[in-house]
């Protein structure tokens, strides 16, 4: 509900983590649920961002916003599947080939 009115009130994409769920996103095309990635959970310190960097990075490459999300889910469940909120995030050569995989 609060991401559809984040988007009523002008934002053109919204998305939400859902933890092990992964994520909803809401844009022009209407809500759409992406699942999660399967991590044993160590540390959830800065899982948030790590999803945020997946996700914009896709952004940045011209992707559409199902795809982005799901790299997001992936980069969000590498990094909590180690201590410290860097230690598990995925190197950019990492992020392409996840890309490829899609």
């Amino acid at each position: 509900k609060g991401a559809k009115e984040l988007f009523e009130m002008g934002a053109r994409t919204v998305a939400v983590t859902l933890g092990k769920k992964g994520c909803l996103v809401v844009d022009e095309s209407g809500a759409k649920a992406v699942k999660g990635y399967s991590a044993k959970a160590i540390d959830t310190t800065g899982a948030g961002d790590a999803f945020a960097a997946g996700f914009l990075y896709g952004q940045l490459l011209g992707r559409d916003k199902e795809t982005c999300a799901r790299v997001g889910n992936w980069t969000a469940s590498k990094c909590i599947a180690r201590k410290g909120a860097r230690e598990g995030l995925p190197r950019k050569r990492e992020l392409k080939k996840q890309f490829r995989s899609f």
